[in-house]
């Protein structure tokens, strides 16, 4: 459990160093199959734009929750974090699948205030 943990940790921190380098399209190649079909791919890379333009660099990170679920062939392990980026604060959700010590992103949410696309009214996203 605890070497999963760790394998998600390192995972997300290569997300934030991806999203801060604006490689967009590199969190989107080494996402899971579940998030590589067109539509999502470019569902993905609006949202982390977005994210980019209106939150600016990611400036620190604390982990505020961690779980780990068990199926027959892999794992799926959900992380929490308190995000501090130029413009202001936001949670992000990272899931991860844990299969053959790999670790790839299934969903990744987001919620700021700061955060708005279109006309939606809530300051979540999820992709």
């Amino acid at each position: 459990m605890h070497q999963d943990h760790a394998l998600a940790q390192r995972a997300v921190s290569r997300f934030h160093q991806q999203l801060n380098r604006d490689q967009f399209a590199r969190i989107c190649d080494e996402a899971s199959d579940d998030l590589s079909t067109p539509v999502k791919r470019d569902d993905i890379l609006h949202l982390l734009q977005a994210v980019r333009a209106h939150l600016g660099q990611l400036d620190s990170t604390q982990q505020i929750n961690w779980t780990v679920n068990y199926g027959l062939h892999d794992r799926l392990v959900t992380l929490v974090y308190r995000s501090q980026f130029d413009a202001g604060a936001a949670t992000e959700q990272f899931v991860y699948r844990i299969r053959d010590d790999a670790a790839r992103l299934v969903s990744y949410t987001i919620h700021s205030r700061l955060l708005a696309l279109g006309n939606r009214a809530s300051p979540a996203y999820e992709i």
